[in-house]
């Protein structure tokens, strides 16, 4: 990562004692860890989240005594603040998209490209989400759309305008290219973005992503086909 970024406390959790700590000696070589830390299962990711703070876990999904969907939907609760990034060598839709549900913000599978884990850090650590080019291929052919995946209700009930706003900024748009498509001023915009994420109780622009594509008011195939290699390329300079 670039200079400015301070170093990160990170959590390995993974069953497989190998994996967990070689991923862990190659993850120092690619961005500023100040400490790390190891699990073996999602007891004791969340016996070591309550124990210290953590910047970002790198979390399995396939794990005893408490699996990683298990784990992820308490850490959603509890500790929101902790960014997660699963990696796993799990790449199906459906099983993807319940780690989505119980809200995962990034993905990746174990063989990945060594440049996805880097862009990966740098999303959740932006408040961002992030596939790997697997997983996104994976969600853009499955056919299983995530509401049905959703066990509780919409949470929130959305106007018309709240659902046109949701899909726009998850086309990548700001507040004025929102109001010109509106036909409405930018304050008028950036109140409506306030009173929409205080109804989904979000804090960002990934919170409105993360929950249009969870209830199914985002598409899965048009938000991943707006991703340009660009965009990935100027990040990984920043590095």
């Amino acid at each position: 990562m670039s200079p400015n970024v301070q170093p990160l406390k990170v959590l390995f959790a993974d069953n497989q004692v190998m994996f967990r700590q070689c991923f862990a000696s190659f993850a120092k070589t690619c961005f500023p860890i100040e400490a790390h830390y190891e699990a073996s299962n999602g007891i004791e990711v969340l016996e070591i989240l309550h124990q210290h703070e953590i910047d970002l876990v790198f979390l399995d999904i396939e794990m005893p005594l408490m699996n990683g969907e298990e784990c992820m939907r308490v850490i959603s609760e509890q500790f929101r603040e902790v960014k997660v990034i699963v990696i796993s060598v799990v790449n199906k839709g459906a099983d993807i998209k319940r780690m989505l549900a119980a809200g995962a913000r990034a993905y990746i599978v174990k063989n990945t490209k060594p440049e996805e884990i880097v862009l990966a850090v740098h999303a959740v650590m932006n408040g961002e989400l992030f596939f790997d080019s697997q997983v996104k291929d994976i969600l853009i052919q499955d056919q299983i759309p995530m509401e049905s995946l959703t066990v509780t209700d919409l949470p929130a009930r959305l106007t018309d305008r709240e659902v046109q706003i949701l899909n726009l900024v998850a086309q990548g748009m700001q507040s004025k290219e929102i109001a010109e498509v509106l036909h409405t001023s930018k304050e008028t915009v950036e109140k409506q973005r306030k009173i929409l994420l205080k109804k989904i109780e979000g804090r960002g622009i990934a919170d409105m992503i993360w929950f249009g594509l969870r209830h199914g008011i985002i598409g899965m195939k048009s938000y991943l086909n707006k991703d340009k290699p660009d965009e990935d390329k100027k990040k990984l300079k920043k590095f």
